[in-house]
């Protein structure tokens, strides 16, 4: 008995044993991650991302795949941090040891990406994970991603140097960011003060340098046009560099945010009792009821902007209890305006010649057979294809800015107008559905339903893109959008 006793204890001891050393192995093979970094405008990611897709098929819910755009600041300090310099790049990583390996665009295949995973599945590891400097803050600037080791710094150089990039880009958000953070972590009245000193001093004399350099430069050409186009030039590239980015690669600029505070003060001096809901600053909806709801987007087309081609447009909508009642579309590069007031009919004039208002009444049957349709210049996609080949359209215009394209339908330049995709929202139909609807059009979601624009805070997208054409062929392109979506 005693023998089978010790004999019992000890293949339990070693049982525990071998528990000890393979645990680890399972708890790091149990949360294996593959992280896809990607940037909106990268050829070179959409080419790699049925790579992805397979992996994720064939390992299923053995390992977790995160597809990750570097637009998103947080992602962007992670593909610095595992030493990507272009995208696209993978990394495939066990998140119980930290351990990983990284793959840049050339060697992203099916192949390559197996063995690392089946590799890291067994348990051997080659890397050790990226060590990340707290000290270290990465950052976009006009001059690229800079990236600085506050630790490495003292305070005055660091400041400085801020100073030295507020000068040639005055409205530079990181900059601003940076230097509160500064500030937060001087942690002293007195470094506060030397710290924002030194700060302004040389931010405004570098600024009075560059000023001065350049008077000096255009004073000794003297040449009044010369001189004025290139300052135009400099005001241009100027301009180009003050662009930020909202988020999910949405850039902004400085125009954006004047027009829209230009737009914002008149309406709330005016109409003080009337909620405001604009694309740059959506959150002030629900502030004051929803009887009367102003939908502004200040530039509609911000990367046509930047592009100088002419092609975006000031889009103004006022809804009462949710319907479109007032619209209001202007083109700034030519001076076209549209506008409508329910049930008062749709116009159009020129800012130039205001008295001269033509009201706007588009055919009710298009020529069948040779429809138009207008198309996004920048972002068409396979939904587009389809949608086109299903319409049997032969003809296309191409364009930027959600809004012009509508305006193109009012203004009778095309028959159509289908977006196909997500990311419009209530400031991009609102003011061209009222005058869509004075001008004998139909503005619908891409479903064929109207949009609702009595929401619950928040609910802003129109999940199922837009379209805007004529009651003739409504049915005819419903359905195509419908069939492009998965709904028929």
């Amino acid at each position: 008995m005693n023998r089978y006793l010790r004999c019992f204890l000890i293949a339990i001891l070693l049982s525990q044993v071998f528990f000890v050393f393979i645990q680890p192995v399972i708890a790091e093979n149990s949360n294996l991650l593959v992280e896809f970094f990607y940037a909106e405008e990268c050829d070179h990611c959409e080419e790699k991302v049925p790579v992805i897709d397979e992996i994720e098929y064939y390992y299923g819910n053995n390992i977790t795949v995160q597809r990750k755009s570097i637009d998103i600041f947080e992602y962007k300090q992670q593909f610095y941090y595992y030493g990507f310099t272009s995208t696209p790049g993978v990394v495939v990583k066990n998140q119980s040891s930290g351990k990983y390996t990284t793959f840049s665009y050339e060697n992203i295949n099916v192949e390559n990406l197996k063995d690392s995973i089946e590799y890291h599945l067994a348990g051997n590891y080659t890397e050790k994970p990226p060590e990340v400097d707290q000290d270290t803050f990465c950052m976009d600037t006009p001059f690229g991603t800079i990236c600085i080791n506050a630790s490495e710094l003292s305070l005055p150089v660091l400041t400085i140097i801020l100073g030295a990039l507020d000068s040639v880009n005055p409205c530079s958000f990181f900059v601003l960011l940076f230097l509160l953070n500064l500030l937060l972590y001087a942690k002293s009245r007195r470094r506060i003060l030397i710290i924002g000193g030194i700060f302004i001093f040389f931010s405004g004399f570098i600024y009075f340098l560059l000023m001065a350099l350049l008077l000096t430069a255009f004073t000794a050409i003297e040449q009044p046009l010369i001189v004025t186009v290139v300052a135009g030039f400099i005001a241009l590239i100027l301009g180009s560099i003050n662009i930020k980015d909202k988020g999910n690669n949405d850039p902004v600029t400085a125009a954006d945010m004047s027009a829209n505070r230009i737009i914002t003060q008149s309406l709330k001096r005016d109409f003080p009792e009337h909620a405001i809901l604009t694309e740059e600053d959506p959150d002030t909806w629900s502030k004051t009821g929803n009887e009367w709801v102003w939908m502004i987007d200040p530039l509609d087309g911000t990367r046509d902007f930047i592009k100088a081609n002419g092609e975006f447009v000031t889009m103004v909508g006022l809804t009462h209890f949710g319907v479109p009642f007032i619209g209001v579309v202007i083109e700034p590069a030519t001076g076209m305006e549209l506008y409508a007031c329910k049930g008062l009919g749709a116009y159009k004039s020129s800012l130039s010649k205001r008295d001269a208002s033509l009201k706007v009444t588009v055919s009710d049957v298009p020529d069948q057979e040779h429809l138009r349709i207008a198309i996004s210049r920048s972002h068409r996609d396979q939904k587009t294809d389809k949608l086109i080949e299903l319409l049997d359209v032969k003809d296309e215009i191409s364009s930027g800015s959600v809004g012009r394209k509508m305006g193109m339908v009012i203004n009778g330049e095309a028959d159509m107008y289908v977006h196909p995709s997500r990311g419009t929202k209530l400031w991009d139909t609102c003011a061209c559905e009222v005058i869509a609807s004075e001008a004998g059009l139909v503005l619908l979601s891409g479903t064929g339903e109207p949009i609702s624009y009595l929401r619950p805070d928040g609910d802003l997208e129109n999940y199922y893109g837009l379209l805007v054409c004529s009651p003739s062929i409504v049915d005819k392109v419903v359905w195509a959008s419908r069939k492009v979506w998965g709904l028929e």
